[in-house]
């Protein structure tokens, strides 16, 4: 086939395709005497209804016979945008499901190379200290004082001035403020 007829054949096909694609909107815009209408694509509406189902509207996608010249740039580029927005939408909540797993094994593989280190951290630092008051016997101290029939505000409320002073010394509890403290009210870290 020589190039000028190739290019008639693709031509056809697509002017084809364009007078298939708009077939309602002539139907609606021409006067019903047109002379398209009585070309046998617009008699035999079976066939108009087969050719409608393999045309499509959409942009040029590589290895397309012929390419439009009016559609300009940004528009191929909008639609490869618009495929990216929806990638990037169906992403999201996977990465949403995995964020929380990978966030805790970065903390926990952080706070393994500081323990190696010798290098305090939050979770070290209250690691460390449950576990010293823990060893203290803090813990069952404070559970035996809540399991009590005297504790909580009628404890506080019986007690009165040097009894409870007695009482706080006797636990190694200081009271003040209205709380039980490991420390007396005057404490404060040595500055050197």
């Amino acid at each position: 086939m020589a190039v000028h007829q190739l290019i008639r054949h693709i031509t056809v096909i697509v002017l084809l395709a364009s007078v298939v694609w708009h077939a309602e909107f002539l139907e609606q815009t021409l006067p019903s005497n047109h002379r398209l209408f009585f070309t046998p694509l617009f008699r035999d509406r079976d066939q108009l209804m087969d050719l409608k189902n393999l045309v499509t509207c959409r942009l040029n996608s590589p290895g397309d016979s012929i390419v439009a010249t009016g559609v300009p740039p940004h528009i191929s580029i909008l639609q490869h945008m618009h495929s990216l927005a929806k990638n990037v939408n169906d992403v999201v909540p996977q990465i949403q499901k995995v964020a929380p797993d990978v966030i805790r094994g970065v903390i926990d593989e952080i706070e393994k190379r500081a323990m190696t280190a010798g290098t305090v951290t939050r979770d070290g630092l209250e690691a460390l200290i449950n576990g010293c008051l823990e060893k203290s016997g803090l813990y069952q101290l404070v559970q035996k004082l809540e399991d009590s029939p005297t504790s909580g505000i009628q404890q506080e409320e019986t007690l009165t001035g040097d009894e409870a002073v007695t009482m706080t010394h006797m636990v190694g509890m200081h009271s003040w403020g209205g709380r039980l403290h490991l420390v007396p009210q005057d404490f404060a870290f040595p500055n050197s």
